[in-house]
């Protein structure tokens, strides 16, 4: 019923699991792309570290179709559909006898610009200001902030380090350092997420 409540609780939390996961795979990605796929693969860390990057803003508004559609206004959403998806076209084809990196970039780089008019639109069409927007992506983007200098600082530090060793470490180092930044940043973040756990229960899903 109150839809402003919702979206921003939503966006919050979905944020809050989001951005670290997105943010941890651009991390660790020189480690994890050799350990995964191969060396041969080696190539594809800087459009791969891009696409996640661009991934993290997606999903930090992945609630915004939602939202709208939930407030009958499917035609703006639409519209902001065509116009990410003439972007992507757009982009594609300029950078079509470019290198592919060049093509990932310009693909990425249309979530740059929908991401503002999505905002736009909610502040509009919800009543949701751009600054409530963006106060509950605060916490979860400092959060990440910090832990990617505490990710590099150990990577620096162990530089002949075994790939499968450091992507271990990497990852145990950003998991803890996240959690410790944001339960500092937003303590009630967590409360969020333990209100949750009786709806679960109750409900069963």
């Amino acid at each position: 019923m109150d839809k402003t409540s919702s979206f921003l609780t939503g966006s919050q939390l979905i944020a809050a699991i989001s951005t670290p996961m997105f943010a941890g795979v651009a991390l660790v990605a020189s480690d994890l792309v050799p350990l995964v796929f191969g060396s041969k693969w080696e190539l594809a860390i800087p459009s791969l570290q891009i696409m996640v990057v661009a991934s993290l803003v997606a999903y930090q508004r992945i609630l915004i179709g939602s939202a709208l559609r939930a407030s009958g206004h499917q035609v703006v959403m639409v519209g902001i559909a065509a116009f990410s998806g003439a972007f992507a076209l757009i982009s594609c084809l300029a950078s079509a006898n470019l290198p592919p990196f060049y093509g990932v970039i310009g693909f990425a780089a249309r979530l740059f610009f929908v991401a503002p008019l999505s905002a736009l639109a909610i502040a509009r069409l919800l009543r949701i200001s751009l600054k409530a927007q963006l106060q509950i992506l605060i916490g979860p983007t400092a959060a990440a902030a910090v832990m990617a200098v505490a990710v590099i600082a150990f990577q620096f530090a162990v530089p002949g380090a075994v790939p499968l060793g450091r992507f271990a470490g990497s990852v145990l180092t950003g998991v803890a350092t996240y959690s410790i930044a944001l339960w500092s940043i937003s303590p009630a973040l967590f409360a969020s997420f333990k209100s949750l756990l009786p709806r679960r229960i109750m409900w069963g899903s």
